[in-house]
């Protein structure tokens, strides 16, 4: 009997072998890491659409902020909070943890974000731009 596909290894619930199918030296089988989980639930997404997760927070951690956060360009504009790259990042440790409990309780809301026009080349007309803050 011939190999299957990644969809069909979804759809059977064999998620180890999609996961080497993917990303065959990066990982073990039983130490999966978050990227190759979330590769995992986009796979589930894209084979059923209809489909409805009832959460994902539990994928947000206070590693993923950080690793997500030191990868934002320094130069970034400030959101409405006015707060920059550098001082999100130095104050990290101070509203980590009010804003995963915030999430994990589902109490959380996203701050709003600062609306700015910029000129689109060649014409009069400008484009709207949301800049959200560095920090929630």
């Amino acid at each position: 009997m011939g190999k299957r596909s990644a969809a069909g290894e979804l759809f059977l619930g064999n998620m180890g072998s999609i996961q080497r199918e993917t990303r065959p030296s990066i990982q073990r089988e039983d130490q999966l890491t978050m990227e190759t989980k979330l590769e995992q639930i986009a796979a589930k997404a894209r084979c059923e659409p209809k489909l409805r997760f009832t959460s994902l927070a539990h994928h947000i951690t206070r590693d993923r902020v950080r690793k997500n956060l030191s990868q934002i360009p320094k130069w970034s504009a400030a959101g409405v909070d006015g707060q920059t790259v550098e001082a999100a990042r130095r104050s990290f440790d101070g509203w980590i943890e009010p804003m995963l409990q915030s999430i994990h309780r589902r109490g959380y809301s996203a701050p709003h974000i600062r609306r700015v026009y910029i000129p689109k080349p060649g014409k009069m007309e400008k484009r709207p731009l949301g800049v959200p803050t560095h920090r929630a």
